[in-house]
């Protein structure tokens, strides 16, 4: 089982995947290879180096990297259940990806396996209606 710094790092990155692919799946892709290979930043890595990762989308998108940032702080913000108050004259990326993680860390006991959101496809829906039968 993941630890929970490790689980937010994993939802932090879906939350990066979902706003790069917003802007096409093969944009998305793109834009992961320069930055690993212009600044050395590899996905993975992105959640230790979050300060290089914002300087890198600053040095590729100049000011449109804001449009990114806010895009993936509502996906984060969606994808934990933390409350999101954001001011956009005050807004600074890294200052609420920490406190998103606190916040996430914080409420780490309160999760239980019945509160965290899943996925069920129809196929597995089915099947365990079946086997209640």
């Amino acid at each position: 089982m993941a630890t929970e710094p490790a689980a937010f790092d994993g939802l932090l990155l879906r939350a990066i995947d979902e706003a790069l692919n917003s802007l096409g799946k093969s944009v998305g892709q793109a834009i992961y290879f320069h930055i690993e290979n212009t600044f050395g930043i590899n996905r993975t890595q992105i959640p230790e180096n979050l300060q290089a990762f914002q300087e890198a989308l600053e040095k590729i998108f100049g000011a449109g990297a804001r449009l990114i940032e806010v895009q993936i702080i509502k996906n984060l913000h969606v994808m934990t259940g933390n409350s999101l108050v954001m001011k956009r004259s005050e807004f600074e990326f890294i200052k609420y990806v920490d406190a998103a993680k606190q916040s996430y860390l914080r409420n780490a006991p309160q999760r239980t396996v019945e509160s965290q959101p899943c996925t069920l496809s129809f196929l597995s829906v089915f099947t365990v209606s079946v086997s209640k039968h």
